[in-house]
């Protein structure tokens, strides 16, 4: 990742990581388990967006499991659940995203999108590129969704 990370980011990070781990099964847990190095993208959401903004990790889950219209399971990069609230948070680089995948896995996500909207899900969506060019803009986008979106008051984010 970076050199200069935050020191509370790493340990608070760390610590969130083995937690959500601990209480994962299957697919999850393993998905919870790649190296560092696996999870390039995520991590950098993290480490530039969600800490600076919100300072901890409560009510954010990583690689969430959802049920999908065939039975099957998807994973949402991070889940924000507050209440009755539920905002997925999709990272997504341009190569794994657009460039390098094929015309049915297009269309998949597209599916996988609508349906997460008809689940209830509300998603923000945010490219690899914002998020290492235009920090701040991702943070306010962040921000003022959960704004609108009607975050419990009784919530805690910084």
């Amino acid at each position: 990742m970076e050199e200069n990370l935050d020191p509370q980011f790493e340990t608070a990070h760390t610590n969130w990581m083995e937690k959500q781990r601990k209480s994962a099964r299957g697919e999850r847990r393993r998905r919870l388990s790649l190296p560092k190095g696996g999870n390039y993208a995520e991590l950098q959401f993290l480490a530039r967006i969600w800490w600076p903004a919100f300072g901890q990790f409560d009510n954010l889950h990583p690689e969430y499991e959802v049920r999908d219209f065939k039975d099957g399971y998807r994973y949402l990069d991070f889940a924000l659940l507050l209440g009755g609230l539920h905002i997925c948070i999709e990272i997504d680089p341009y190569g794994t995203h657009k460039r390098d995948i094929d015309r049915w896995k297009y269309n998949d996500n597209l599916i996988r999108h609508d349906h997460l909207v008809l689940d209830d899900w509300r998603i923000l969506r945010f490219s690899l590129d914002h998020i290492q060019r235009h920090p701040r803009l991702c943070q306010q986008l962040l921000q003022q969704a959960i704004g609108k979106w009607g975050m419990a008051p009784s919530t805690p984010l910084r």
